[in-house]
This record gives structure tokens, C-alpha cells and sequence, in this order.
């Protein structure tokens, strides 16, 4: 299979012209594949994106596999500073001043009516760029602008707001202030600056709309800077907390904060690989009836009260006198053994991903509290 996956990559960069959408399309499996980001590779692709994007009614037939190859593969970035730079270069569009001014790129849409060629365009790359960690990468950050010449380039920025907010920290250990590298500061700087500004009402719409959509994310949303804001444009993602959970001791509050701020992100972040998340198939009344929890919306969002009752439900699942048997941490690996089953979604984590890595953060941490309250109780 993965045989047939390489020789199916091969053909959709260097294969006869009329015949690359067929073979990107039946590319089924990217997360069987590493993408090299030579400019060999990528070069033909990106000019078959642009034809694409040239022609509306054809944009999900030569777009669409690219954007889905691009997204959810991986990629092996070269060493080499410059290469990364004429990756770079190939994959981010640029517009001129003047293209910015042109009636089509300024007037609302009308109903029912596509994105003209320029937005479109800053919309997938921005969809590629902001969902595929490998591509998140410092010399990215190079590429972000000090200002903004087009509002399609603001279109295609404004979504790394969510991962600069995490960019290039460790993983965040439970009740630590979260400790993000000062060499990015001005850039991070910059797209806060470029979230606000997209959250007035004098902003593209389709600009608001995508700064919008990451109000149901905990970083962003509790950024100073940006919650007062943010707190007017989306006040429903601004609840109160559940009275149990005013009433946690300071050492479990620091662990709910923990679940709510980055363990409870992973579980609605879908798998780039096949684009479902943990509350995917927990969240979906009886899907999962040995634990079913309470699921987000659309924006990745669970409103507080189902959330502290995910938060009581994950909790019964860590095992406080053997920390790795937690069924938390050993479901999400797919373990199986003579004594215990597999996980029914598969295997959803590797044990050094970072995303693993804050669920176990957690899980000991929670393991030693409640190892406290229950000697607490023998005494």
C-alpha cells in the first residue's frame, strides 16, 4: 500500500498534466506519506493550484485534493535555510497594493456567488499554513508581514494567532505560568495586533469571520490583550464556571485549569490524519456508551457545564496507584492485551506527541491529588 501511495505522489507532481488530479485525488491516505518540500515536488502542484483556482466550477476537482494532500500529510522541511526559503517562497502568495484595490477584491459577495480568485487563494493557503504543524515552523514567522498591503493578506494570517500563542514553548507543566520564547515576541506582537483589528465591524467580513471562529479557543481567548474584545464580539464563549468548580481547593483549581486550557483543546483538535476528534465519536450520543461526554460546537467549544462533567468523567479514568495503567492514557495509544481491548477509534496519539504529552501532564498530576484525598480519607 504505501508502495502504491509513493508511486501515486510521484504521479501527481510529475505525471502528465491531464492525469495529476486523478492521481492526487486517489491519494486516500496522506498520513502513509512524507511530502518532500523540494521545489520539485512542489512547484508543479502549486501551478496546478492556481489553475484551479482560476476556474470556479472546477476549484473542488483541481484545488481540493492539493489542499487536502497539503494539510494532512507530512513534511520533510530541508536543513538547509535556503531551501526552506524557496518552499516558502512557492507555497505563500503575495499581491501587490494595487491588486488589493480591485472592485472584486474590495465589494461584499452577493448570494450564492464564489470567492474571487484572490481570496480563494488566501483562504486555502491559510487552511494549509494553520492546520499543518510541520509548516509551522520559524522560518514562517520570518514570512509574517510588518504590515498589511491587501485585506487577502490579512485574510491570510489572521488564523496563526492560535498557534503563535503556543509557539515554540515546551509542554506546560501543570500550574506554571506559561512560558512562551521571547525571540518571538514582535512577530507574536504583530498577530494580536492583526486579530483585533480583524474583530471590528470595518474588517472584511470574510477576515471577521475567521478571526471569529477561534473564539472557542482557551489561549486566545483568555489572552489580555484580546478577551475584552473578543468578550463583546462572542460573549457566549465568555460563561461562568460551574458553582463545583468556584469551589475546588487551589490545588485541584490549578489542575481544572490545566484540563480546560490544553487538555481539553486536544480532545476537540481534529486528527490531521483522518480529520476526526476525540469528542467526534465520545461526544455523539451513544456512540461510545461506556464514555460518552459532552461534545463542542462547531468552533471546537464545550459550554462549561459539559465540560466540568468531562472533567469529572476523565478523572474516574486515572488510575492514582498506577499511574501508566490510567485508562486515559492507554486508550488513546490503542494498547492491547490479553486483559484489556484496543481503542474502538484507533490509535489517536504517538507517545511523543506533544498532545500526549499534555494529557499525561495531567493524568499525574490529577493521579497525585487524588492519591492525597484518599490517604487524607484513611487518616
Amino acid at each position: 500500500m504505501v508502495g502504491l501511495q509513493k508511486k501515486l505522489l510521484d504521479y501527481a507532481s510529475t505525471g502528465p498534466e491531464n492525469l495529476r488530479t486523478m492521481a492526487s485525488t486517489s491519494l486516500a491516505d496522506p498520513r502513509l506519506i512524507t511530502l518532500p518540500a523540494s521545489q520539485e515536488f512542489v512547484e508543479p502542484l502549486m501551478e496546478q493550484f492556481y489553475r484551479g483556482a482560476n476556474e470556479p466550477e472546477r476549484r473542488a476537482e483541481l484545488v481540493g485534493p492539493i489542499v487536502k494532500l497539503f494539510q494532512r500529510a507530512r513534511w520533510n522541511l530541508p536543513k538547509s535555510e535556503e531551501q526552506q526559503k524557496i518552499f516558502y517562497k512557492i507555497l505563500l502568495p503575495t499581491w501587490s497594493v494595487e491588486r488589493g484595490k480591485l472592485e472584486e477584491n474590495t465589494r461584499q459577495l452577493l448570494q450564492m456567488e464564489k470567492d474571487p480568485v484572490d481570496w480563494y487563494v488566501s483562504q486555502q493557503i491559510a487552511g494549509i499554513l494553520h492546520n499543518n504543524p510541520d509548516l509551522q515552523t520559524p522560518m514562517l514567522l520570518t514570512y509574517y508581514p510588518k504590515s498589511f498591503d491587501t485585506p487577502m493578506q490579512e485574510r491570510l494570517w489572521v488564523p496563526a494567532v492560535k498557534w503563535m500563542l503556543r509557539f515554540g514553548q515546551e509542554v506546560p507543566e501543570v500550574g506554571a505560568e506559561q512560558q512562551l520564547p521571547p525571540e518571538f515576541a514582535a512577530v507574536r506582537d504583530r498577530s494580536i495586533d492583526l486579530f483585533l483589528k480583524s474583530l471590528e465591524n470595518k474588517s472584511d467580513g470574510r477576515t471577521r469571520r475567521a478571526a471569529l471562529s477561534l473564539a472557542g479557543d482557551p489561549i486566545v481567548r483568555k489572552h489580555p490583550k484580546i478577551a475584552p474584545l473578543l468578550a463583546k464580539a462572542s460573549p457566549q464563549y465568555f460563561e461562568k464556571e460551574p458553582e463545583e468548580i468556584t469551589k475546588l481547593s487551589p490545588a485541584w483549581r490549578k489542575n481544572w485549569e490545566y484540563f480546560r486550557d490544553w487538555v481539553a483543546p486536544e480532545m476537540t483538535k481534529p486528527n490531521r490524519e483522518d480529520q476526526m476528534s476525540c469528542l467526534g465519536c465520545h461526544g455523539v450520543a451513544g456512540r461510545v456508551p461506556s464514555m460518552e461526554l459532552s461534545n463542542a460546537d462547531d468552533l471546537g467549544y464545550v459550554k462549561m457545564q459539559g465540560l466540568a462533567s468531562n472533567y469529572r468523567a476523565l478523572l474516574e479514568r486515572v488510575n492514582e496507584n498506577s499511574v501508566e495503567q490510567s485508562k486515559i492514557l492507554r486508550k488513546p495509544l490503542n494498547v492491547q492485551s490479553g486483559k484489556e481491548d484496543g481503542h474502538q477509534g484507533g490509535r489517536r496519539f504517538n507517545p511523543n506527541d506533544q498532545g500526549y504529552k499534555i494529557l499525561e501532564q495531567w493524568v499525574r498530576d490529577a493521579a497525585k491529588l487524588k492519591g492525597q484525598k484518599l490517604a487524607a480519607g484513611n487518616q
